[in-house]
C-alpha cells in the first residue's frame, strides 16, 4: 500500500517569507514607476500622519523637560545671586541711612558746643533692648560721668546714666520700665526755643498737652493727658522735667489711646531713633 508523505507535501507547499518580502517590494517599485508619485504617497502620508505628529508633540514635550530639568541648578544659582545682591544694597542703603542721621547730629552737637556744660563722647559697646532697655558706653568715672547725667544726641534725648564704673556707664533709656519723665505734646514745636519761651507761645493754643513719658513692655507710653487736652498722631513728644532744664525731643505720637470711661488719655511713642542703631552718643556733664 502506498502511503503519502503529507509533512512533506505541505512543507513544500508553504511560501518562503523572503519570498513575500521580495515580492511586495518589487510590487512598491514597480508602483514608484507605473502609478503618479503622489497617488501613492499621499494615502501613507495620510494614514502615518497622525502617528507623526503624536511623535513630535511626544518628542518636543520630553526634549523641554530635559531642558528644564538641567536649568535647575542654573535657576537656583541665578535666584541665589539675586538673593545676595539685593541684601548687600540693603546693608548699604541702612550704612548710608545711619551716615546721614550721624552726621546731622554731629551737627547739632558742634552748634550746641558753645553751652557751658561740657558734651563727652561715647561709644555704644552694646545693647540691651527689649530686656533691660539699657546701653552700656565706654565712658565712666574717670571720664567724670556720674550716675544721673543726661545722654543725648543732638536734641534728642536718649536716656539718663544709671550706672557708672570706672571706665563704663550704663545708660537707661525711655523705654525703661524705671524711666519717668514729664513731657509735653505739641503739634510741629521748634527745638532751637526753651522750654519757657516754647510754653508762653503754646500757652493760648489748643495743640499743647502735658503728660507723664513711662516705659512699659520695652516701649514708649504718654500716660495722664487730660481729656481736654488735644492731641494727634505726629505731635511731637518733648522733654519738661525740671530736672533736665532743656527742650529735648523724644519721638512723635503714634497712636492716641481713648477709652471713654478713662479718666485721662494716653498716647504711644515712636522714638527718635531706633536704639538698637545707635553707634555713638554724648553725655552732659556738667
Amino acid at each position: 500500500m502506498k502511503v503519502t508523505d503529507l509533512s512533506l507535501n505541505e512543507k513544500s507547499s508553504k511560501v518562503p517569507k523572503e519570498f513575500i518580502a521580495l515580492a511586495v517590494a518589487v510590487l512598491l517599485l514597480s508602483a514608484n514607476y507605473i502609478l503618479p508619485a503622489e497617488s501613492l504617497r499621499k494615502p501613507i502620508a495620510y494614514a502615518g500622519s497622525p502617528l507623526m505628529k503624536g511623535g513630535v508633540a511626544v518628542g518636543k514635550a520630553i526634549d523641554d523637560s530635559v531642558e528644564a530639568f538641567f536649568s535647575i541648578p542654573y535657576i537656583r544659582s541665578e535666584n541665589a545671586v539675586l538673593q545676595i545682591t539685593s541684601a548687600e544694597l540693603e546693608a548699604e542703603n541702612r550704612k548710608l541711612q545711619l551716615l546721614l542721621e550721624e552726621n546731622a547730629a554731629l551737627r547739632k552737637e558742634i552748634d550746641l558746643g558753645k553751652r557751658e556744660d561740657k558734651l563727652l563722647e561715647a561709644n555704644v559697646l552694646a545693647s540691651d533692648i527689649g530686656v533691660d532697655d539699657s546701653m552700656i558706653i565706654d565712658a565712666g568715672k574717670k571720664d567724670g560721668v556720674e550716675e544721673g547725667d543726661i545722654v543725648r544726641i543732638g536734641s534728642i534725648y536718649i536716656g539718663y546714666i544709671g550706672a557708672v564704673s570706672e571706665l563704663t556707664s550704663k545708660v537707661i533709656l525711655p523705654n525703661n520700665e524705671t524711666s519717668t519723665l514729664e513731657v509735653l505734646l505739641i503739634d510741629n514745636p521748634d527745638l532751637d526755643k526753651g522750654i519757657e519761651q516754647l510754653k508762653e507761645e503754646f500757652s493760648n493754643r489748643d495743640d499743647l498737652a502735658n503728660g507723664l513719658a513711662l516705659g512699659e513692655n520695652s516701649a514708649i507710653k504718654v500716660d495722664n493727658i487730660s481729656r481736654n487736652d488735644t492731641v494727634q498722631a505726629g505731635y511731637a513728644v518733648v522733654v519738661n522735667d525740671p530736672e533736665i532744664q532743656e527742650l529735648l525731643y523724644i519721638g512723635s505720637v503714634s497712636e492716641v489711646i481713648d477709652d471713654p470711661a478713662a479718666p485721662v488719655k494716653r498716647a504711644k511713642v515712636r522714638p527718635a531713633f531706633v536704639y538698637d542703631n545707635i553707634n555713638y552718643l554724648f553725655v552732659v556733664i556738667e
